[in-house]
């Protein structure tokens, strides 16, 4: 089995796993061709990270003996002196508290960081961890028995494996992805491990690989809702700006790639793409279906290169296991189409790869009326009780086939979940 090469890390607090054991760790899930990495040792613990196609295989720095790095899509302008300045923000954290500092949503550094991302500063003293805005690239925290954490990683299997010798699946989250295919933020398949919030950074202070102390500050929180009048033709145009933008700087430096379905998600994406910029569009499938075809049909229609990767019938029950162990159950979805075509892929020469993933929320506003789902992520404090079927809501399946006991179980963390992202009042931290 081959997996297209994006980024993880992982990092583990004491001296039971040396670093080149976090590397392999790391690689096994992706096959026989897994991406380079590079691994560290801290007096803390140590950490290994992938190197990430999303930045040109660029996304891990050293400077002496800290360590920057970051998997996904991270997007801001002048890469090359944004780290550096970043580096420099660290310091000045690593001085004080986090609560201390005003509101990161003010810092000009912090309101720079954009995409879906995470990002690791290591020093012999402090380890950062800044989730992106929306928790597109989730980052996992392992906690041991006395609630210390152990781990932290984008990997939410290895989190587990290196926080505890023992298997402990949480069987509430376990029950509610049979459910409805995915388990309440910030839960995971393991009892011990849990999501890290979005766009927040946190600092965990570190002595002799036992953390001292955990600090978080929120950098982006999400504008209040828009009442009353409005100018639907400025909204309209400035949305379209922030689209074009958005895949302005997305397209790579030689070639882009985009992974045509023949929907209209994927097809504003390569609409997008600058005339003067070199496309090629790819589509996967079983067979030659109407989806291909109409994929064909695009590609033709904006004078693009098109390529069709055609999977075996046996594709899914043959690679089932291993595509799972690689993506997970905890993210709400992940594209896997392209696994498995690594070569073909490779053989392209694109340097980047877009796909109309998530325009079902941005771009057709496919949640606008289930607003709830992105709260309970985001934490924000307005309600609505008319969306009391996301925390009732149990499928036929899981009516037949799920004793009472878990499904209660579901409810009630649902409801925890619900009541504490609307909340106006201050709760004891669920981290």
């Amino acid at each position: 089995m081959q997996k297209f090469p994006l980024g993880d890390f992982l990092i583990h607090l004491g001296k039971n796993h040396k670093p080149e054991r976090l590397l392999e760790l790391l690689k096994r899930p992706y096959g026989k061709q897994p991406p380079e990495g590079k691994c560290f040792q801290f007096p803390w613990g140590s950490l290994a990270i992938l190197e990430d196609i999303y930045a040109q295989k660029r996304n891990i720095r050293t400077f002496g003996e800290e360590v920057i790095g970051w998997v996904g899509d991270l997007v801001v302008d002048n890469i090359e002196a944004f780290i550096p300045a970043l580096r420099n923000q660290f310091d000045v954290w690593a001085h004080c508290s986090l609560k201390a500092v005003p509101s990161l949503e003010d810092d000009t550094i912090c309101r720079r960081l954009n995409g879906a991302f995470a990002l690791i500063c290591a020093t012999a003293e402090n380890l950062y961890v800044v989730t992106d805005l929306l928790g597109f690239v989730p980052v996992y925290m392992g906690k041991t028995d006395l609630e210390l954490p152990a781990c932290f990683g984008t990997h939410s299997d290895l989190v587990a494996r290196l926080t505890s010798d023992v298997f402990e699946p949480d069987l509430t989250s376990v029950a509610e992805f049979l459910n409805s295919g995915h388990c309440t933020f910030p839960y995971s398949m393991h009892r011990n491990v849990r999501q890290l919030e979005p766009g927040t950074v946190y600092r965990i202070g570190l002595s002799g690989g036992v953390s001292v102390s955990i600090e978080k500050s929120r950098y982006w929180s999400p504008p209040d809702e828009l009442q009353g009048d409005v100018n639907e033709q400025r909204m309209k145009d400035e949305f379209s700006h922030l689209l074009q933008e958005s895949v302005r700087k997305r397209c790579g430096t030689d070639k882009t790639g985009i992974m045509l379905s023949g929907g209209i998600d994927s097809r504003v994406v390569l609409a997008l793409v600058p005339k003067e910029k070199e496309c090629v569009c790819v589509s996967f499938s079983n067979r030659y279906n109407r989806e291909v075809k109409t994929a064909k049909k695009v590609a033709k229609c904006y004078n693009r290169d098109w390529h069709w990767f055609q999977r075996q019938p046996e594709f899914l029950a043959e690679n089932l296991e291993s595509i799972v162990a690689l993506v997970g159950c905890e993210s709400d979805w992940v594209d896997a189409h392209n696994n498995g075509f690594i070569d073909q892929l490779s053989a392209l020469g694109c340097d980047f790869f877009l796909t109309g993933y998530l325009f079902d929320m941005h771009y057709k506003a496919y949640y606008s009326t289930d607003k709830c789902l992105a709260r309970q992520k985001l934490k924000t404090n307005n309600s609505n009780p008319t969306l009391s079927h996301l925390i009732d809501g149990i499928s036929d399946f899981g009516q037949t086939n799920l004793v009472d006991e878990y499904l209660f179980c579901v409810r009630r963390r649902r409801q925890n979940r619900y009541q504490f992202a609307c909340s106006k009042t201050k709760r004891k931290d669920i981290y």
